[in-house]
């Protein structure tokens, strides 16, 4: 149950592992879990910022196809939204994102 609730929390399997081994030690593991939980709000904050900025990218990048439209001529590209691509942080966002796993019951 523990490394379950620990996994929720996002925490790797190392790391419960080290926090369980140093509960074992009769050392108290809150400092070591209150220094992983400061970096992991470190990455999320830096995600979100890669994913606000993605999102206007987005956001940006449609309202220029919006404009666009009729000014494409056929055969001319296969989608010139697509082939402009993202920038490197919005692939970083969405690689993160991946990672998580969003169906886990809680």
């Amino acid at each position: 149950k523990f490394i379950t609730k620990g996994r929720r929390l996002g925490f790797s399997l190392a790391e419960i592992g080290t926090v369980l081994d140093l509960h074992g030690q009769a050392r108290h593991p809150c400092r070591h879990v209150v220094a992983l939980l400061d970096r992991k709000v470190a990455e999320i904050e830096s995600v979100l910022a890669d994913l606000n900025s993605f999102r206007d990218e987005l956001a940006g990048l449609r309202d220029s196809a919006v404009t666009n439209l009729d000014q494409v001529r056929d055969g001319e590209s296969v989608c010139s939204i697509i082939e402009q691509g993202i920038h490197h942080e919005g692939e970083l966002a969405l690689a993160w994102l991946g990672s998580l796993n969003l169906t886990g019951s809680r």
